[in-house]
C-alpha cells in the first residue's frame, strides 16, 4: 500500500515538473516573437518615407495670422507657421 501511495506521489511530482517546464518554454518563445515584432516596428521596415514640403515664408504649412500687412494697395493677414501641410497661406504680392 505504501509503495502505491509513494509511486502515485512520485508520478504526480514528475508530471507537475514536466507541465511547469513546458509552460516556461512557451513563455520564452512568445517573448522572443514579441521582441522581434518590437524591433521590426522600431526600425520602421513597413513604413514608407514621409516627405513634407513647406514653403519658407508662405504656401503649405502656413495659415493667415492676426497681423495685417500692406503690399502696395493690398491689405492682407501675415502668414503664420503651423507645420501642417494641409494649411495654406499666400501673400498677394
Amino acid at each position: 500500500m505504501k509503495k502505491k501511495v509513494l509511486g502515485s506521489i512520485l508520478l504526480l511530482f514528475v508530471c507537475t515538473i514536466t507541465v511547469f517546464n513546458l509552460n516556461i518554454k512557451k513563455q520564452v518563445n512568445a517573448s522572443e516573437v514579441t521582441l522581434a515584432n518590437i524591433e521590426a516596428l522600431a526600425y520602421g521596415e513597413d513604413l514608407p518615407p514621409v516627405i513634407i514640403t513647406c514653403g519658407q515664408y508662405q504656401g503649405h504649412c502656413w495659415i493667415p495670422g492676426q497681423i495685417y500687412k500692406m503690399c502696395g494697395e493690398y491689405t492682407y493677414l501675415e502668414c503664420k507657421w503651423t507645420g501642417l501641410e494641409r494649411d495654406e497661406c499666400y501673400k498677394p504680392c
